[in-house]
């Protein structure tokens, strides 16, 4: 728009210098112009070889080229700004990728923890031995206790028949105590596996989360499945407070987890019959149509296009697979570029105009602009380092919690061990002690008849030697 408005005044400007002489010839000349036409007809061919002549002497033809040749510096100034623009956004969107990545595997690691702790307690394997034969109410105060410190929807033990026995919501109307679960592929892949994750809608509650389970054994012997529900609510908050536009979508790039909540069960794009039934059968949404985004990825360039209501905005895109977290998820970070690209590109198009001019002022704009690049990219790479050290800290604070309470499992099965053992020989003393008291009894009421029979018989021996059978009889029948 700038460079035809200046084409326009420029042939303005030239028009009004060809016709200045001749109107003024033509205001000398007024009453005679009036009156004949052969004048007037002369007079534009006047003008016409004036205007030729002035074109041959090269005048005019060096402005027009000047114009072409700025109107084109301008236009590929504008192209590389926003490309350049374009970089800008993608090393920031580069460098907030990991945070949003870690704030979704951070929590998912986290609340996996869980359901491997609930599977080696004591207290879930004996729920699971009496198999729904009592009320659990311990346990069910113990999994909500859980569920609050960890920030879980819920949490529940499930028996090999899939029936939920225990559940941190027990007593609640949403309770999923007594609820079937075969049908799960949570369950089903735990039973199989030992462990398993899925994401999709609650069967009770109808609210979106992710499932994380696991067997509950006892000495190789499945007892049944561990199960955690999160929500991702605070995850995806987090992404929302960001500004960039965040979401997971799973390997037929279905949206799960989303900062803009109405593309949750959306597709990225068209999927085949045989992907909805199996979105349908994996999320448990049986009337959910899997609509495609307004969503059109570029051409390598790493710009996307987002179609809002007959309102294109583009977006620039950056996506990391995310195997630690969910298998076939994908994290995709899209950044606001209309705004940053236009800018870019006005403000390069005017930099190259005042430029042309001022190659001075051009040469001082442009180091400033390198230093004000380098700055941002070291501080996008410090960031990006502080990031992978917290991320490495988190893991191995979690790696550290894990290996303690192992420990602390393997010291309590110790000490309940040794505990046995020395009620066993506490035991063990007692009887003997027992036999010992009863020996003694026993040894001193056969000790005091023998006594006394040996003491009348020295006295009968006595009583013989003196002569005194008579006394020696009677003391030995008395």
């Amino acid at each position: 728009m700038r460079i035809s408005a200046q084409v326009a005044f420029a042939w303005a400007d030239f028009r009004i210098t060809l016709t200045g002489k001749p109107r003024r010839k033509g205001r000398e000349q007024t009453p005679q112009a009036d009156t004949d036409s052969e004048s007037q007809g002369f007079t534009g061919r006047e003008l016409l070889r004036e205007a030729v002549a002035r074109l041959r002497d090269g005048r005019w033809l060096a402005v027009v080229v000047a114009l072409a040749v700025l109107a084109g510096a301008i236009a590929i100034a504008g192209r590389i700004a926003s490309g350049q623009a374009a970089d800008n956004l993608r090393d920031t969107a580069l460098a907030a990728l990991p945070l949003a990545a870690g704030t979704l595997t951070g929590e998912i690691e986290k609340q996996r923890l869980v359901p491997l702790v609930l599977a080696r307690d004591d207290a879930v394997r004996g729920a699971l031995r009496r198999a729904g034969k009592m009320q659990e109410a311990a346990l069910n105060d113990k999994l909500k206790a859980i569920a609050g410190d960890a920030s879980a929807s819920a949490i529940y033990v499930i028996d090999t028949a899939g029936i939920a026995i225990s559940a941190s919501n027990a007593g609640e109307p949403t309770s999923f105590v007594g609820i079937d679960y075969n049908f799960r592929h949570y369950f089903q892949e735990a039973m199989a596996k030992g462990a398993a994750s899925q994401y999709g809608l609650g069967t009770i509650s109808g609210r979106p989360g992710l499932y994380l389970s696991s067997r509950v054994d006892d000495n190789g012997k499945p007892l049944g499945v561990a199960v955690l529900k999160v929500e991702l609510d605070g995850v995806e908050a987090n992404w929302r407070s960001s500004g960039f536009l965040v979401f997971v979508t799973d390997e037929r790039g279905v949206v799960l987890a989303t900062s803009q909540p109405d593309w949750r069960f959306r597709a990225l794009a068209p999927l085949s019959a045989e992907d909805v039934a199996a979105a349908h059968e994996q999320l448990q949404l049986a009337d959910a149509a899997f609509e495609p985004l307004p969503f059109r990825r570029g051409a390598g360039d790493g710009l996307a296009t987002i179609d809002n209501a007959g309102k294109p905005r583009q977006f620039v895109e950056v996506v990391q697979d995310l195997p630690g977290a969910v298998p076939g998820w994908r994290l995709w970070l899209l950044t606001p570029a209309d705004a940053a690209l236009s800018s870019a590109a006005n403000t390069a198009r005017l930099t190259t105009l005042l430029g042309l001019l001022l190659l001075g002022l051009i040469a001082y704009v442009l180091t400033r602009r390198r230093r004000t690049r380098r700055l941002r990219q070291e501080a996008l790479a410090r960031m990006n380092a502080e990031l992978e050290s917290r991320v490495s800290t988190r893991t191995a604070e979690l790696t550290r919690s894990n290996t303690a309470l192992a420990g602390e499992i393997t010291e309590r099965e110790n000490a309940e061990a040794k505990v046995r053992r020395l009620r066993d020989d506490l035991a063990q003393a007692n009887r003997l002690s027992i036999l010992g008291q009863i020996a003694a009894g026993v040894a001193h009421e056969i000790n005091q008849p023998v006594a006394a029979i040996r003491t009348y018989a020295e006295n009968a021996g006595r009583f013989l030697d003196s002569g005194k059978t008579g006394s020696a009889s009677g003391n030995l029948t008395s």
